[in-house]
């Protein structure tokens, strides 16, 4: 969101992943109350511009990152 009520959409390069980290291919987003108040100018707490969609849900793209491999397969499903 570049600025209230404001929403550009955008392509982010793939980031470098750790070894308790896991790459996640997003599926689908959620709206929570704060994204509401973000989208109408009315959080105190949110400059702009600001990436939203702290709740998710996808599919795991990569188990060879660390120790991933034991807890997830390839293609297991994701939420938060």
């Amino acid at each position: 969101m570049i600025d209230a009520g404001e929403i550009v959409f955008r392509d982010a390069p793939v980031a470098v992943f750790g070894k308790a980290q896991v790459p996640v291919q997003v599926r689908r987003i959620g709206v929570c109350g704060s994204d509401v108040h973000v989208y109408h100018g009315k959080h105190p707490f949110a400059p702009y511009p600001v990436v939203q969609g702290h709740k998710f849900s996808g599919i795991i793209w990569d188990t060879r990152v660390g120790m991933v491999r034991r807890i997830f397969n390839q293609f297991s499903r994701w939420y938060t």
